[in-house]
């Protein structure tokens, strides 16, 4: 927040699209219910969803299908930088036209 002050007292950014971005962002949480009456948290529903083993079981297969393992079994690289080096000099050898100016 001291950057964005700054901004406006040093009037990079007017006040005024400040007041318009802070207009939308509170009509957004008024269309999504977030200041209704209800809009507050059932402690003992959130305790008994802590408390469900099959939540926590179906949590753990979720996490470990999402999980990506990065191991190195000496398959990478696929070719060591020398080959690859060599072979992009043939590439471009074999681009580099070869006529000659009469």
């Amino acid at each position: 927040m001291h950057e964005l002050k700054k901004a406006v007292d040093n009037k990079w950014i007017p006040e005024e699209r400040i007041d318009a971005a802070n207009k939308r962002l509170l009509k957004e949480m008024f269309q999504l219910g977030l200041f209704d009456e209800n809009t507050y948290v059932d402690n003992q529903a959130s305790l008994d969803a802590l408390k469900d083993t099959a939540r926590h079981e179906k949590a753990y297969e979720a996490h470990l299908k999402s999980v990506t393992l990065l191991k190195n079994d000496g398959t990478l690289p696929l070719q060591d930088k020398k080959s690859t080096s060599n072979r992009s000099t043939k590439i471009r050898k074999k681009q580099t036209p070869t006529h000659k100016e009469p």
